[in-house]
């Protein structure tokens, strides 16, 4: 839903805004389900670029980027009319 604003913004800009996106919401994720259920579902600690503890890391936040881009460049376009 927020990324409907930068459907025709330059690709790096959907690129940084859904890496981010997706990163604070695995990292938040995490944290919700360590404290309300006790459960560890992922642990990044041994990835390059880890991130809060191990809850995210650069690599899968660029999965986040280049997904939410070629969503936006190829799904976009025919559902939104551009």
């Amino acid at each position: 839903m927020f990324l409907n604003r930068f459907h025709k913004s330059n690709w790096l800009v959907i690129f940084v805004v859904a890496a981010v996106i997706g990163g604070g919401f695995e990292a938040l994720t995490s944290l919700f389900m360590q404290y309300a259920y006790g459960a560890v579902a992922w642990d990044y600690s041994n990835m390059p670029g880890s991130l809060f503890g191990g809850r995210t890391c650069l690599p899968f936040m660029a999965c986040w980027g280049c997904s939410a881009w070629c969503g936006s460049s190829c799904s976009c376009p025919s559902c939104c009319g551009s």
